[in-house]
């Protein structure tokens, strides 16, 4: 059986400019619609139909017959019919496949998938597709209607097949200069990812991030943490996290994949079976074992620092706190390191009389994490006591004045240091306090997320 690939590919585009031989995945656009033919177990011949010099050097390179194509076929009012007649060797064929050079992301899998299934079914015309339900709407007498009988949600909504152009089988008796589409038709459905069709920049993006096929795996310690930066990457992020350390339930009702491990050696052997090609952690432990099991990805270590804070998505909503003229609302989240003894003599302090002008909001630190009105509880107050870390980073990022109660007073204080520590505090100007915010807002950690993407990007 005779099957020849056309593939039209002229110069003129007045969208994306040179599209055809723009670089993306690192290879010119028309390169993967011509590797796919060559690829393909059925497809026999190839001929490229170009007006384009840069074009053909990239067809004959690679092995493929061109066609050069006359100006006359060259207009935005061309059919793509007239070009693949155009292009057809003298001979006897049996199926013509049109394969688009916009829809890089089709597999040769699916390529030969359908051409099979086209000369076993007798098909005459087999058109490459993507499922895509959807309320659409329709023009009637010169009004807009309904183009649907009921309005249900998309999972339950008929079929409604879009060409996507990747590809186009057609017996060859059914190609003529006005149509390649005989008798005997369907559509063959493909994958979302497969059915990228490039019309706009931002098609060429997704055809890069896609061609480029990250896997990426996230180890850190903090489940919130791997959560928000698992958010950051176009694709879906494997997450470990070691059942000896951390508690799945930290991870809440995430959709991402979690994977459990028992020490290191179960990490390195699942991260071998995987391949990834970005492994992030926290853990310098770690980093000895991964290069063997992960030869090729890029490994990142964050070190557990300021600089590569990742705040939780909600804090970036509220903007840095007003300074008041006098305190009146204090935060207080002691951490669970704290010794139980110190945050209860804390409480006992502040429940005496001479503090009841002052309105204190108390979290613990367990429940810091469930707590998604969090940021809200912060912004209402003027100034913050705690003995974490990352609520200390919380803090400043909306500019709230904050004492490190175990910095400053250790951590087992007689009562008379806390109260002095903390009387100092409640009674600081509105310009002490104004400047303490100031060198908060200066460390940035509004911004540890897009450093630590640069940082990912950069290795």
């Amino acid at each position: 059986m005779k099957i020849l690939a056309v593939i039209p590919a002229r110069a003129g585009s007045k969208g994306i400019p040179n599209k055809n031989i723009r670089i993306v995945g690192g290879r010119p656009l028309v390169y993967y619609a011509i590797r796919n033919a060559l690829e393909s177990k059925l497809i026999t011949d190839i001929v490229v139909s170009t007006d384009s010099p840069e074009v053909r050097i990239v067809a004959m390179q690679m092995g493929a017959a061109v066609r050069w194509r006359d100006a006359a076929l060259c207009g935005d009012g061309v059919t793509l019919d007239s070009v693949v007649y155009d292009a057809i060797p003298s001979g006897s064929w049996d199926y013509i496949v049109t394969m688009q050079p916009t829809s890089p992301t089709l597999s040769v899998e699916s390529l030969d998938k359908a051409i099979r299934s086209a000369i076993n079914r007798g098909l005459d015309t087999l058109i490459s597709a993507i499922n895509a339900p959807h309320l659409s709407w329709k023009e009637e007498g010169g009004r807009k209607v309904p183009a649907y009988e009921k309005r249900l949600n998309r999972q339950y909504l008929p079929a409604n097949y879009l060409e996507t152009g990747a590809f186009v089988i057609s017996r060859a008796s059914a190609v003529t200069p006005q149509s390649r589409i005989g008798a005997k038709v369907d559509v063959y459905e493909l994958p979302p990812e497969e059915a990228l069709d490039i019309d706009g920049f931002a098609d060429l993006k997704a055809a890069e991030m896609i061609l480029e096929g990250q896997k990426v795996a996230i180890y850190i310690g903090d489940g919130h943490r791997a959560l928000e930066l698992a958010d950051e990457f176009f694709t879906k992020p494997d997450l470990y996290y070691d059942v000896n350390r951390t508690d799945p339930a930290e991870f809440g009702t995430t959709t991402h994949n979690l994977i459990p491990f028992d020490g290191t050696a179960d990490l390195f052997e699942k991260c071998r079976r995987k391949q990834y090609t970005v492994f992030i952690n926290d853990s310098p432990s770690c980093m000895t074992g991964l290069r063997p099991a992960l030869p090729g990805a890029r490994i990142i270590n964050l070190d557990d620092n300021e600089r590569y804070y990742i705040c939780s998505k909600a804090f970036l909503f509220y903007k840095p706190i007003t300074i008041k003229e006098k305190v009146e609302r204090v935060f207080i989240c002691f951490g669970d390191s704290a010794p139980r003894n110190y945050a209860d003599r804390f409480m006992q302090i502040i429940s005496a009389p001479e503090y009841a002008a002052y309105s204190f909001t108390v979290v613990p630190g367990r429940a810091r994490h469930d707590r998604p009105d969090m940021p809200g509880l912060m912004a209402a107050c003027d100034i913050g006591i705690t003995s974490q870390r990352d609520t200390g980073y919380e803090l400043a990022i909306l500019g709230i004045p904050t004492i490190d109660v175990f910095s400053y007073t250790g951590p087992n204080p007689a009562d008379e240091v806390i109260k002095s520590t903390l009387d100092t505090y409640l009674h600081m100007s509105a310009a002490e306090r104004l400047h303490l915010q100031q060198v908060l807002l200066s460390r940035d950690l509004r911004n540890g997320r897009r450093r630590v993407m640069d940082l990912i990007n950069s290795i």
